[in-house]
């Protein structure tokens, strides 16, 4: 890891990291025997996540058909995996709210990041992936390295976004031409710091460079292919050869690929709503 991105990285988990009651969730999950009472006393402790769940299990985006009251039946609902990384998502979004308007967009910010989440999660159910929920997670937190330099070099991001639009350069590569390191390195930094498992740390640290992820290539492949097309999507572009040509590997038909873009698009304002 680049030194400099390292001291950063330091300064930064000084700042933001996840509260207790995410490592609390953390610890009771991997714990035998762990009933779900045990894990709602833990939610409870939290108002705002309590209040938060429960609006969760009642979206259509689970689609339970009674109305879930209690926080048990939320987590039934839910499961208690998917739950911790929605403590994570909603802990993610208010970390790093302080950062000002006039540097970046958050909302932008957020809808990029959950649109792709969301389009990584569909696309890996296509390629029959279990536990496809945890692409959800590693799409939403591809680019939490931008935020980090938004946070500490804002100057330099600014001439970094500059030099990208004038020079047609990917901005990843403006970033390591004048940092020496890139955003998903620092990002996958910043995760390590917060003790996330590797199966979200490698993916988020190689989803531009997704032929160098050793353990886990198709977590970074689909989290890199969900990124370039949402960034077409937002362009109205078509899908690019490279992005075709790593669906085509995973056995995802170009039909196929379109459903998932129309279904994570039509999931996208109300995932918004849930999380910010």
């Amino acid at each position: 890891m680049h030194r400099d991105a390292e001291q950063l990285i330091e300064n930064v988990s000084q700042l933001v990291s996840p509260p207790e009651v995410y490592y609390q969730l953390e610890s009771l999950i991997h714990k035998p025997h762990t009933s779900l009472d045990d894990i709602a006393n833990v939610i409870r402790t939290d108002l705002d996540l309590s209040a938060r769940l429960l609006r969760i299990a009642n979206s259509a985006f689970y689609g339970f058909p009674a109305k879930v009251e209690s926080i048990p039946r939320a987590l039934a609902t839910v499961g208690t995996r998917q739950l911790r990384d929605l403590v994570l998502a909603t802990t993610v979004v208010r970390l790093f709210s302080q950062i000002p308007f006039e540097l970046i967009n958050m909302n932008l910010f957020w809808r990029h990041s959950m649109h792709t989440g969301l389009l990584a999660r569909n696309l890996a159910s296509l390629a029959g992936e279990p536990n496809e929920e945890r692409f959800y997670l590693v799409g939403l937190l591809h680019d939490i390295g931008h935020l980090v330099l938004y946070l500490k070099l804002p100057d330099q991001v600014q001439k970094i976004l500059l030099q990208a639009s004038e020079q047609k350069l990917p901005r990843y590569q403006v970033e390591i031409d004048n940092l020496g390191y890139e955003h998903g390195e620092l990002g996958a930094a910043l995760l390590t710091s917060w003790r996330l498992p590797a199966a979200v740390i490698e993916p988020v640290r190689y989803h531009h460079f997704p032929s160098s992820a050793s353990n886990y290539p198709i977590e970074a492949t689909l989290v890199s292919v969900a990124n370039a097309l949402v960034h077409e999507t937002a362009d109205e572009q078509t899908i690019a050869p490279g992005a075709q040509r790593m669906l085509m590997e995973l056995g995802i038909e170009e039909e196929q690929c379109a459903q998932a873009r129309a279904s994570a698009e039509a999931q996208l304002g109300e995932v918004i709503s849930m999380f910010t």
